[in-house]
């Protein structure tokens, strides 16, 4: 009888927890903002030395997963140097960039980000449909992230995600 209340209450309950646990596990990108900058690649804008007839999307993005004081030193520092980089790049100069900031006001609170989703949907293609673009990066790390447009319609294949070291 003890075996058959175990099987009965034990066994789903142990189930119940395991799962509630595990859950969290797997939306790993969840609380994910990202850092850095985006933007369009004009039609015929130029990339590695090739001509993008249709343009595209371009993003020099770092995904932050810490918390608020941590992610905005980091960001900070990121930006910096992508700065830098877009300062010098004759390339990046003919791009129409935006601001993935994130800003903690003197309180600690989040006052300005970007949410993977939010600046991932710019960036979906059929090959990588998913919008949460964290998906495909790694936390601490810059990603130079491109979608270029097959037509004038911005319709792309794919989107290439290349991590920086």
């Amino acid at each position: 009888m003890t075996k058959n209340r175990f099987t009965r209450y034990g066994l789903p309950a142990i189930t119940l927890t395991a799962l509630l646990l595990a859950a969290p596990m797997a939306y790993a990108q969840k609380g994910s903002r990202l850092c850095g900058y985006y933007g369009d690649i004009p039609p015929n804008g130029v990339l590695n030395g090739n001509t993008l007839k249709a343009g595209g999307k371009i993003g020099l993005l770092l995904e932050l997963t810490d918390g608020a004081e941590v992610n905005e030193k980091v960001c900070n520092k990121t930006k910096k140097a992508l700065d830098e980089l877009l300062a010098t790049n004759a390339e990046f100069k003919a791009f129409a960039w935006l601001k993935a900031d994130y800003l903690v006001n003197k309180k600690g609170k989040v006052t300005d980000q970007k949410t993977c989703e939010e600046v991932g949907a710019h960036f979906t293609s059929t090959a990588k449909t998913n919008a949460d673009m964290c998906d495909y990066m790694e936390n601490k790390k810059v990603f130079v992230v491109v979608k270029v447009y097959n037509s004038m319609q911005k319709t792309a294949a794919d989107t290439s995600y290349t991590k920086q070291n």
